[in-house]
């Protein structure tokens, strides 16, 4: 987001901030039930999937400097992992 401030942008999450990190929780969960309920995994899959998309949607929401930032992203993507 410092690129999108720094460039004058008025992106959602510079706007709202608090609205927007609440939708990521939010869509990230809904979207771990989506996909778990249209496969079939076995429920250790299941619940680790769902357990790390709500892991990552509440650490975006709750810490919100880069550096926390940086680390949400990180589990998000687990190939950084």
């Amino acid at each position: 987001m410092t690129g999108d401030k720094e460039q004058g942008r008025s992106t959602i999450p510079l706007v709202y901030p608090s609205i927007s990190r609440l939708s990521i929780l939010i869509i990230m969960t809904l979207w771990s039930v989506f996909l778990y309920t249209a496969s079939d995994a076995s429920w250790s899959v299941r619940f680790a999937t769902s357990a790390l998309s709500v892991v990552v949607g509440v650490r975006l929401y709750v810490f919100r400097t880069t550096e926390e930032d940086r680390m949400s992203h990180n589990l998000y993507d687990v190939r950084n992992l």
